[in-house]
């Protein structure tokens, strides 16, 4: 009797302690994006292949013509689905699939919302194979710069549906799960999402994604390397894609992966401003 007495008084001890130190804060309507985006990846039998590419064309591009990493690495990414459309499938129902002849680059760019916090949202780069890399550039540019919902990332129709409560949301996506066109109005065809800047070495993210293909672009890390009878030091960047099971198997995945290192290793074959 004792030990339950025992239990009982340290229950209602615990009920009535006084809260631990700790500061509440609300969550911003934006970050339905992200829960979206969760719940829908997490319903995809994804499949993950870690790469690497030498980035010293990459970064001399950068020097001479001010193009960013993410964007060299957004129009290599174009290039490579262009090549092979049927990376970019969708499935729709269990018998058929959709091969769109566009990509729509989906780009996650982090912006600071106005409760001060910072939130990923995505801008989608259209139509981005026929696009050179001043154009990619310009896009993201004004997309980290430009107004939430008008120019910037998302759409003001995306923004409006973001702020609508859960269970309004959901019949929505569902819509999206059985409609390929319309979730690559919505979604794009491809992702992308950019962690390098705040990794230290060779690290990369697998991220939950809803795409047929998604790449994350890690860190970077330094490796001497031999040139010619010579070494030198070369910075590799960690790449990672992650492709839907469903419509990709390992060995097409592979290969794509090695077509998009020859890409971001070789240059574009496009010339920078055609």
């Amino acid at each position: 009797m004792a030990k339950y007495s025992l239990i009982v008084r340290q229950l209602i001890t615990e009920l009535f302690a006084p809260k631990a130190p700790a500061i509440e804060q609300k969550i911003p309507v934006e970050r339905h994006l992200i829960e979206d985006i969760l719940r829908e990846g997490r319903r995809k039998n994804n499949i993950h292949l870690v790469s690497e590419f030498c980035s010293d064309t990459a970064q001399q591009y950068r020097k001479d013509h001010g193009i960013s990493l993410t964007s060299w690495i957004a129009k290599g990414l174009a290039s490579a689905v262009h090549e092979d459309l049927a990376i970019q499938s969708s499935l729709r129902g269990k018998t058929r699939r959709v091969i769109f002849q566009e990509v729509d680059i989906a780009v996650m760019i982090e912006r600071q919302l106005a409760d001060q916090s910072y939130q990923p949202l995505h801008y989608i780069i259209r139509n981005a194979g026929s696009k050179n890399l001043t154009q990619i550039q310009a896009e993201l540019s004004q997309a980290k710069t430009g107004e939430i919902g008008n120019g910037g990332p998302l759409t003001a129709l995306e923004l409006a549906f973001f702020k609508l409560p859960s269970w309004l949301r959901k019949p929505v996506w569902w819509w999206l799960r059985y409609d390929p066109y319309s979730r690559k109005q919505m979604l794009g065809t491809v992702g992308i999402t950019s962690n390098g800047m705040f990794a230290k070495g060779a690290a990369v993210i697998l991220p939950i994604s809803p795409l047929s293909l998604t790449l994350s672009i890690g860190g970077a890390s330094q490796r001497i390397v031999a040139s010619g009878e010579q070494f030198k030091s070369s910075e590799y960047i960690q790449l990672n894609l992650s492709a839907d099971h469903d419509v990709t198997d390992g060995a097409p995945l592979m290969r794509f992966a090695n077509r998009l290192v020859t890409h971001l290793e070789q240059g574009h074959r496009r010339p920078i401003d055609s």
